[in-house]
């Protein structure tokens, strides 16, 4: 590995970060600042897979290289086969620099006097770290039940850089209980209020507005809605702009509808790519059908979202990368939808009724949006769960929301997948909900494999 962006004697930096002695205060910076491990490479794609919200020709299916992602697409018992997870890597490489920063930082803590910049890049680390703990528990551990939590359990949670060191799986409780300790520490940390653009195209470092979003949709699925609620508000509280669709141009067919990395766009919080995978390139992916169908007359998403490949199958370009490359982190609509998803269930319906009109009025050509004024709770939720599934196509959270509606039996959905006339099925609450650890991960440290 190589810091690329980092003063010359860290250019030979090694994988035994131990031999690494980064002490000043832009030597930690430039660690954070390292954009091609902190701002790529998320896990989402783990789930973007699995989802259910496009599929593949079955030649397509026969022709990826990746075994891992044949399994995960049908959702197969051994998904990695034996071998490493690069996923499962580059997200405990990203705990590997925080946590070098965050010791760092504590060792020279007195030889650095810019304390408002100390404090800023702590909250980076902190930030950084557990965002990583909780893509990786949406994947690797069981979705959160604050009804049954007993012996569940969660992550190794690395706080320390040695590399030797034998950390054991926490809870699941300990897991997200340190998520959300050291993000609320991080809040009180860190300098920029909103996203900034650091180097020439995208918004890389963490901001207390992109924390907060973190912070709602964790609590959204702990079942915390109140803790939702208020950090979604927060949020909007800062920041509410939402692009108006009805002033986004629709482009050519093939062509990407957003702006290059979203360094210009409103709804873009931090910049966060998913781990890339040519099963999501446009001539590869095609939208599910029934999908395609929710997105009603009027609804300007569609043809944003969406077009039609050369061979008339229906694809995805509505990535706010402005590329092939998915983006993964909270946008704002997703923080306007955990508002008002987040009212309703504390029964606050006016409010729930009022974030979800201004929301409507920037997706549906101009007077044309569904008057929700009369709906009852029941109905109300159903309805943002819907527009929360259309909104949110392609940014890591189908995933994440199957894991936690499907613990409400109304909400339950059963997904399924037809390969050279074998159907394959996910049902609710299933084991394979939980990706197997990768097995030298077992074997090195005797973690406790996941039984799917």
């Amino acid at each position: 590995m190589f810091l690329f962006s980092c003063t010359p004697e860290f250019l030979s930096l090694k994988r035994d970060m131990k031999n690494v002695v980064p002490q000043s205060l832009e030597d930690f910076q430039s660690v954070m600042d390292y954009s091609a491990v902190m701002n790529l490479n998320s896990a989402y794609l783990l789930g973007e897979i699995g989802a259910g919200d496009f599929y593949l020709k079955d030649e397509t299916w026969n022709a990826l290289s990746s075994p891992w992602v044949k399994n995960a697409y049908n959702w197969q018992k051994d998904i990695f086969q034996g071998s490493q997870s690069d996923i499962w890597n580059r997200m405990y490489e990203k705990v590997l620099y925080c946590n070098i920063v965050l010791e760092g930082l504590a060792r020279n803590k007195d030889d650095i006097y810019d304390i408002k910049g100390y404090n800023d890049v702590r909250g980076q680390a902190l930030f950084w770290r557990s965002y990583s703990f909780y893509q990786l528990a949406q994947f690797f551990c069981a979705a959160y039940d604050k009804q049954n939590l007993e012996g569940i359990i969660g992550l190794p949670l690395r706080l320390e850089s040695d590399i030797d060191q034998k950390v054991q799986q926490s809870t699941l409780q300990q897991t997200y209980n340190k998520i959300v300790e050291n993000l609320l520490e991080a809040e009180e940390l860190l300098k920029d209020d909103k996203p900034s653009v650091y180097g020439t195209y995208f918004k890389s470092r963490p901001s207390k507005i992109a924390l907060r979003a973190l912070l709602s949709r964790v609590y959204l699925q702990m079942q915390d809605y109140s803790g939702a609620k208020e950090y979604a508000q927060k949020v909007l509280s800062m920041q509410s702009e939402l692009l108006d669709y009805n002033k986004v141009a629709v482009k050519p067919a093939m062509e990407y509808s957003f702006d290059f990395f979203g360094a210009t766009n409103p709804e873009v919080l931090l910049y966060d790519v998913m781990f890339y995978n040519n099963v999501i390139a446009q001539s590869r992916l095609i939208v599910d059908s029934v999908l395609l169908r929710s997105y009603q007359e009027h609804d300007l998403r569609k043809e944003r979202f969406f077009t039609s490949t050369n061979g008339g199958d229906t694809t995805f370009r509505g990535s706010y990368n402005g590329n092939v490359d998915l983006h993964g982190f909270i946008t704002l609509p997703e923080v306007y939808l955990t508002l008002a998803e987040s009212s309703v269930r504390t029964d606050d319906l006016i409010k729930a009724k009022d974030v979800m009109n201004v929301f409507l009025s920037k997706r549906y050509a101009n007077g044309s949006a569904r008057d929700i004024s009369s709906l009852d709770k029941g109905t109300l939720l159903d309805f943002i769960l819907q527009e929360r599934r259309k909104e949110l196509v392609f940014r890591g959270v189908r995933w994440q929301d199957l894991r936690r509606l499907n613990l409400e039996p109304q909400f339950e959905r059963t997904i399924t997948r037809n390969i050279e006339g074998t159907v394959y099925t996910l049902l609710p609450n299933s084991s394979k909900f939980i990706y197997p650890l990768p097995e030298d991960e077992v074997i090195l440290n005797g973690y406790k494999q996941v039984q799917r």
